[in-house]
């Protein structure tokens, strides 16, 4: 029987007004900060100061709030140091398994408000790809179909064919719920992020029998700071749902160890990994790799287990990869007949360095400057306080504790994430150049499992630092120090303002442009009909993400190009090249008449041939010019060689 606990009202009371204050100062105070770009880094503490102050219109309400949180954090502390408030507390919130999955999903959901703040989300980086499709999905699952194929991009393409499809068709869904997709999007990616630190707890909770260490590891999940960047920052949105997907074939595959009826965890644990494909194939891919690496490592570590263990964890593997093939074998079979026909190579992308994974950023600025020629994106902070927890629990393995049952599942966790540490920061080298397969990826996608396998080595860490006695007396206050060091540590990356203000242009350009193209077509066609017709955008300068996502988005008329390498060979072989022939051409031009070019005329034809009713062209100074063409069409050209 569970003893019983009292509950320490102070401290419940304190956190409760904590959470409730963060909520107000994020969607008060830090909705003002929609005013500096979300994907705009800055120099350093300083210079990040001087862009707020001359930017950011903060009042002394602001400074209240801020001032509030920094009183009541203090006062809690202060509380535990007196009177250990805060430990009482967590002991209370542990007692039982509810509790618990309640403490941890709380947790979760404030340490994520970021996603409840009013405003668009951001468009930069990747996002304005996602949030298109996005919308396209809602409004097709809206009219009571699925989104198989699309005519809104390139010559036409199967829907998403060659990527996954579940955030998209998930976001749908709820957009049938809440009416709006820029809201559906923010639930998703909530609900997906927290049910990744409910995840890791389960998993962890599994793993070593203790629930203190599953509050560490699924918080430390939740806070690891390249989790947000990958997603919000970067706007690689689908991957939200990655990372509340990744623990649960590793918890079932746990689960299938113990279980007396294991059938059920291999269909879950198979169902799981089938929606990792459906959610992003590649990653996908490296997911079902390192389970298996994980399964093998373990088995090898319990040889009497190998039978029985090993056939159910081979099944939840076969399992998965058959429910996932119905996206992956036409990948497979099909990628010939796309523009995936040449392969892709990412590794042109800049690598992560240490300097990246272990300096504190918020990625608004580093708390040390980045070395010259690291200044980019690719790679962010893990935390500093997880590394230590992992490195103490390896060597408590090593020297402490050998036999522990913790052991026997922390040193497949460290040799899976020593493998994932040396595809990010062994890339280039020799080793790494040996295997192809390393290479289908770039360095820094795979600090997504980096997080992952850290946050796993973190809890149960946590937990043999739990079992370390300190002479002959277990250190009573180690616990609520590990936590509190880790939300010090993390918990100021959870500041982030993801969104701009509605109404904004993230490409600054005039909405009378969109205004005029939107209201032709709906001129034209019914409700829920596309225009008969293309737009044609010489992106030039422009991120072609984001200008193409954005005019389909404000304007809702079909354009000739594609966001893909996956699309059909007429858009790829043909409009792409003929795309960047038109900005090349015209950025050697002295006026931004289309009539005026010497190349007019075979311009012209070839746009007629494209069904292209409106041209655009931003030139090297950032101003569009959008001259209408009634272009002399001609007859659609169905030919295998032509």
């Amino acid at each position: 029987m569970t003893p019983r606990v009292p509950l320490p009202r102070l401290a419940a009371g304190g956190l409760a007004l904590l959470a409730l204050l963060l909520f107000v100062l994020q969607s008060t105070t830090l909705a003002k900060f929609s005013a500096l770009p979300p994907t705009l880094s800055f120099g350093g503490p300083l210079d990040y100061a001087r862009q707020i102050r001359a930017r950011v219109a903060l009042g002394a309400y602001d400074a209240l709030g801020l001032g509030l949180v920094l009183a009541l954090a203090l006062a809690l502390l202060a509380a535990e140091v007196r009177r250990g408030q805060l430990s009482a507390f967590l002991a209370w919130g542990l007692a039982t398994e509810r509790r618990a999955l309640a403490l941890t999903a709380l947790g979760s959901l404030v340490s994520v408000r970021y996603y409840f703040t009013p405003g668009l989300l951001n468009w930069g980086g990747d996002a304005a790809f996602h949030l298109t499709y996005a919308e396209l999905a809602a409004a097709t699952i809206s009219r009571g179909e699925l989104p198989i194929w699309t005519n809104a991009f390139g010559a036409g393409s199967p829907y998403l064919q060659f990527y996954g499809f579940l955030f998209y068709y998930l976001t749908g869904l709820v957009k049938l719920c809440c009416g709006e997709v820029n809201t559906a999007v923010k639930l998703v990616l909530a609900s997906g992020h927290m049910a990744s630190g409910l995840g890791m707890y389960c998993l962890v909770r599994s793993l070593s029998h203790s629930r203190r260490a599953g509050l560490v590891g699924g918080l430390a999940f939740v806070l690891c700071f390249w989790h947000v960047q990958q997603v919000v920052v970067m706007g690689r949105l689908p991957l939200g749902l990655f990372y509340g997907l990744l623990p649960w074939p590793f918890y079932c595959l746990e689960r299938l160890r113990l279980a007396a009826r294991p059938n059920g965890w291999v269909v879950l644990g198979g169902l799981s990994l089938g929606c990792l494909i459906f959610t992003h194939p590649g990653y996908a891919l490296w997911a079902v790799l390192l389970l298996s690496l994980y399964l093998a490592l373990r088995l090898a570590a319990a040889p009497g287990e190998r039978r029985r263990w090993g056939a159910r964890g081979l099944g939840l593997l076969a399992w998965g990869l058959c429910t996932g093939a119905y996206l992956w074998l036409p990948m497979w079979l099909d990628r010939g007949l796309t523009g995936l026909a040449g392969g892709m190579d990412l590794s042109s992308v800049p690598d992560p360095s240490w300097h990246h994974l272990l300096v504190w950023s918020n990625y608004r600025f580093w708390l040390l400057p980045l070395p010259s020629g690291q200044n980019h994106w690719h790679g962010g902070y893990l935390g500093l306080s997880l590394c230590l927890l992992t490195a103490a629990g390896m060597y408590l393995a090593a020297r402490r504790f050998p036999r522990h049952q913790v052991t026997g599942a922390l040193w497949p966790v460290g040799v899976c994430l020593g493998l994932v540490l040396l595809m990010v920061l062994g890339y280039r080298s020799p080793l790494v150049g040996q295997f192809p397969l390393f290479h289908t990826f770039n360095a820094s996608r795979y600090l997504l499992f980096a997080a992952f396998f850290l946050a796993l080595a973190a809890g149960l860490g946590a937990l043999l630092l739990l079992r370390w006695r300190v002479g002959k007396r277990r250190w009573s206050g180690l616990y609520i120090l590990m936590v509190l060091g880790m939300l010090v540590d993390l918990g100021p990356t959870t500041f982030q303002h993801p969104c701009m203000a509605a109404g904004n242009d993230p490409l600054g350009y005039a909405p009378s442009i969109y205004a005029s193209i939107r209201r032709m077509g709906s001129a034209h066609v019914g409700q829920d009909q596309l225009p008969s017709y293309r737009v044609f955008w010489a992106l030039g300068p422009t991120h072609p993400f984001l200008g193409l996502g954005w005019l389909y988005s404000q304007g809702r008329t079909p354009l000739a190009q594609g966001f893909q390498a996956a699309e059909l060979p007429a858009a790829v072989e043909c409009v792409d090249p003929f795309a960047r022939y038109v900005a090349e051409v015209w950025s050697n031009a002295s006026g931004p008449e289309l009539p005026s070019l010497p190349e007019y005329d075979f311009l012209a034809r070839y746009l007629g041939a494209l069904n292209v009713r409106f041209l655009l062209y931003t030139r090297s100074d950032h101003a569009l010019a959008w001259p209408g063409g009634d272009f002399p069409h001609a007859p659609v050209l169905a030919s295998a060689r032509a």
